[in-house]
């Protein structure tokens, strides 16, 4: 973990990506991926030279949990994924939860 007061500059600059690939010992960045629920996390990603995901059914865009987002009427729901989805749309791929993040990336292997 790599908070915003370790490094000379906040999001979108890539400092704290750097800082983590750094402490990782991962490199080339273009090989690694960031998976952010905001745009300044994608933004973020860009600044470093990643790959991208978006969360959107359970990010902050949508700002609700599961439970509240699959209680709300089909429409507000489908308003409030595609709002998500455009704000994320710089990312290289979309996914609803970070849960399907191991299936995404077993198909990228492929």
């Amino acid at each position: 973990m790599v908070c915003a007061d370790e490094v000379p500059e906040g999001r979108p600059a890539p400092w704290e990506c750097f800082r983590l690939a750094e402490r990782a010992g991962v490199w080339p960045l273009a090989d690694a991926l960031k998976v952010g629920d905001t745009p300044a996390d994608i933004a973020e990603g860009r600044s470093a030279g990643m790959r991208c995901i978006g969360i959107t059914a359970t990010g902050n865009e949508v700002g609700l949990d599961a439970v509240a987002l699959a209680a709300l009427p089909a429409a507000e729901r489908a308003r409030r994924l595609a709002r998500a989805e455009a704000r994320l749309s710089g990312a290289d791929a979309l996914l609803e939860s970070a849960a399907l993040l191991p299936a995404w990336m077993e198909g990228q292997a492929s």
